[in-house]
């Protein structure tokens, strides 16, 4: 199976998240390619995640910094530019490895 995502927009207010990208899912469910992610007010998706308990209040600090680093490297530090790579059952995004579980599949 292959997905492509020639753009997937998701907008609340003045925070936008943009997907672009390509990748398999083998006959386990695991996903293999890269997707590019631009995330636009990312502080304030951060800052909705931590209200909802989405984003556990104890982790925000750490995400917080990595993100700043990778919003300055992008150029503009309201706006996060990086690849979301999966590959091996592993899976990075900006470089940074993410947690991904083995059993975490796509059906």
């Amino acid at each position: 199976t292959a997905i492509d995502l020639t753009n997937l927009p998701v907008r609340r207010g003045e925070m936008a998240l943009e997907a672009a990208g390509q990748f398999t899912v083998d006959t386990d469910g695991a996903p293999d390619g890269r997707v590019e992610i631009r995330a636009t007010n990312w502080r304030e998706m951060l800052a909705l995640g931590q209200a909802t308990g989405a984003v556990p209040e104890n982790v925000v600090p750490l995400l917080e910094t990595l993100l700043t680093a990778l919003s300055e490297a992008s150029g503009n530090p309201d706006t996060l530019d990086a690849p979301l790579i999966f590959r091996e059952g592993r899976a990075t995004f900006g470089g940074l490895p993410l947690p991904f579980r083995a059993d975490l599949t796509i059906r």
